[in-house]
This record gives structure tokens, C-alpha cells and sequence, in this order.
């Protein structure tokens, strides 16, 4: 009679433990679907390049506080297969920046400064100069990339953020750590970033979306 007991403790035990592990699954699969993915199953789950479209002629404008470079613009000038040419204008200088987008990453492989008259560098007529990963799967919190003083993260799924293009809800938040500076990234689904912020102790520097223009 002992053994029977004891042996059904272990059980009861294992039972639990195997119930605890699993309602945390649950909850972190939870913690990792954006607000209206839960409200609405049937959408689809976001893709990186959801959240950084990049066609042709699409334009953003960027208003911005505390600095005087912090206003800014971008333009897709080019693109074509998995590459895309991008202008950006700060009112002191123009750069070009080329991004490679695949399912694991949408990264920056080209930036060139002082380039105001860009020509079409693609697919072909530029060497690889960069590798900063700008959004990176799994789209799950916690998901990280980068080293040293370059380290980048998933910190939130589902964030509203205001601009002068209005509010924008359901964000991506990426959040970047320097040794004396934090920078928090706020994409949104079909529009790409739309805020940026810079601290770094009571200095704050923000750019955040005037307009935009994206061909549907």
C-alpha cells in the first residue's frame, strides 16, 4: 500500500509540473502575438518587410526635436530583385544607403556619404561596405542581434506611438543600447519607422513622421 501511495505522489507531481510548463508555453506564445493578431486570428502574421516596406518611389518625412539634423527625409530611388537604393537628406548632407532584404533579416550592405547626385548602384555597381542588420526574425520579444556597442532587440510587439502623421498603434519597438545611450525604433505594419528616440541621460533627440508615401 506505501509503494502504491508514493508511487501515486510521483505521479500527481509529474502531472502538475508537466501542466505548469505548459500554461507557460501558452502565455509566452501570448506575450509574443501582437493585440490584433489575438482579436482578429485571421489575419496574417506580420513579415520584416511589413514592417520596413520598401517599393519603389515610396518617400518618408521626418520631423524632429532637439537637434538640428534630427528632421530628415527618405526616398526609394531604386529597386530590384531582394536590393533596394535609398536616399536620405538631413538638410546638411545627402546619403545613400542600400538594403538587402530576405526572411531572416532586412539589412543596410551599402551607405555612402556626400552623395548628392546618386546614381542607380544596382544590382551590381557597388561593393558591400556595411552589415547592419536593421530588423532580424524570429518577430518575438527578446529577439537580439548585434555586439559590443551596437546591441539591438525585440522590446515590444504591440506599441502605440504619436506623431505629427498621426497615431500609430500595434508597433514594433526596437530598442538599440550604446555605452551612455539608449535608441528606441517604433516600426508600424505598412508605413516602416515611424519614430525614432534618442537618450542618452536628460538629452533627448526625436524623429518622428510628418508624412509619407507609399504606392499600394
Amino acid at each position: 500500500m506505501k509503494r502504491i501511495s508514493i508511487l501515486s505522489v510521483l505521479f500527481t507531481l509529474l502531472v502538475l509540473a508537466l501542466s505548469l510548463t505548459a500554461c507557460t508555453t501558452e502565455q509566452e506564445v501570448k506575450n509574443n502575438i501582437p493585440q490584433q493578431q489575438k482579436s482578429n486570428p485571421n489575419l496574417p502574421v506580420p513579415k520584416l518587410n511589413d514592417y520596413f516596406p520598401l517599393m519603389a518611389s515610396s518617400s518618408w518625412e521626418y520631423e524632429g526635436i532637439g537637434n538640428e539634423y534630427a528632421s530628415f527625409s527618405r526616398e526609394v530611388l531604386f529597386a530590384q530583385e531582394n536590393l533596394v537604393q535609398i536616399k536620405e537628406s538631413n538638410g546638411g548632407t545627402v546619403s545613400t544607403s542600400i538594403f538587402a532584404i530576405s526572411d531572416d533579416n532586412i539589412k543596410r550592405v551599402f551607405f555612402a556619404g556626400e552623395t548628392y547626385h546618386p546614381e542607380n548602384l544596382l544590382p551590381d555597381k557597388f561593393s558591400p561596405n556595411d552589415n547592419t542588420i536593421i530588423l532580424k526574425s524570429p518577430l518575438k520579444l527578446g529577439t537580439s542581434w548585434g555586439e559590443g556597442e551596437n546591441q539591438r532587440e525585440i522590446s515590444s510587439l504591440d506599441i502605440s506611438t504619436d506623431t505629427p502623421a498621426g497615431k500609430f498603434a500595434h508597433c514594433l519597438q526596437i530598442k538599440s543600447s550604446g555605452q551612455d545611450s539608449t535608441v528606441y525604433e517604433y516600426y508600424s505594419q505598412g508605413t516602416g519607422l515611424v519614430k525614432r528616440e534618442f537618450i542618452s541621460g536628460d538629452a533627448k533627440i526625436i524623429s518622428h513622421l510628418k508624412k509619407s508615401n507609399i504606392p499600394r
